[in-house]
């Protein structure tokens, strides 16, 4: 439980702090990647629950940024598990 507790109080923090969201390739690229860097394998995981989150509260502009950022870690994990095979 205590783990739980951690990762739902990082990512409240993470979706609650204001920031100036631009949807734009660069900023997309750069939250895939930090997402990857933070949460390795459980980077679509942690991204699909900002997603939740972001559809129960109805943000739907950060809502649209987030299933980018989704389909951008998406094809990075792709690429990085086509790139470790011999």
């Amino acid at each position: 439980m205590g783990c739980q507790h951690k990762v739902q109080k990082r990512f409240l923090a993470s979706i609650t702090t204001p920031r100036i969201m631009t949807n734009n390739e660069n900023e997309i690229q750069k939250a895939a990647k930090n997402m990857i860097e933070r949460y390795g394998e459980n980077a679509l995981k942690e991204v699909d629950l900002r997603v939740l989150e972001l559809e129960s509260r109805n943000q739907q502009e950060a809502l649209r940024l987030w299933h980018d950022i989704r389909k951008r870690v998406e094809l990075l994990v792709v690429r990085s598990a086509g790139s470790t095979k011999h």
